[in-house]
């Protein structure tokens, strides 16, 4: 039930996360009121049951780097009104491990450096996970396309991912 502030300015690196929140009480990491927070690298989110929540994720050089802007493997994670762009790769890539995860309300545009493979959201229908929401967020000019939600050999069922109420361009 903690709440982590982020103050504004630009936080440059590659930065994981291993918080644990339960499913009653997520650990919320978000931008401090009235302040603009910048992640200028990579954030890895894993741990369980958090909410990163309303700051902005950035690379400085696509063409630097073939890394996602934002790599959400967090069960039981919420990723909530955040501005990814400029990756070198995708800009989210949505893989949680299991439970329910969501990602809303993000604005994410102009991701990746390979024409045929970065989109701004990558979501496997990963096996294990309860349901995956994908809900209203704004996705643009990216490489490869939008969002793109699959299955292959290593996802092989498409199931409990849900994609409601964006929009993407």
């Amino acid at each position: 039930g903690d709440v982590i502030w982020l103050r504004g300015g630009v936080y440059a690196g590659d930065f994981e996360s291993t918080l644990l929140g339960s499913p009653t009480r997520q650990v919320v990491v978000r931008r401090y009121v009235g302040e603009w927070a910048t992640i200028e690298g990579r954030l890895t989110a894993r741990g369980e049951y958090t909410t990163y929540w309303g700051f902005e994720i950035r690379q400085a050089d696509a063409l630097a780097t073939d890394l996602p802007a934002l790599e959400a493997y967090t069960p039981g994670g919420r990723f909530v009104n955040l501005v990814v762009h400029d990756a070198g790769e995708n800009g989210i890539s949505f893989r949680p491990e299991f439970g329910v995860s969501e990602l809303y309300g993000c604005i994410v545009f102009n991701n990746g450096n390979d024409q045929g493979l970065d989109q701004g959201i990558y979501a496997p229908s990963d096996p294990g996970v309860e349901a995956k929401w994908i809900r209203d967020n704004v996705v643009f000019n990216n490489l490869a396309s939008g969002i793109q939600v699959f299955g292959d050999e290593s996802h092989p069922i498409m199931r409990n991912v849900h994609v409601v109420g964006n929009i993407s361009f």
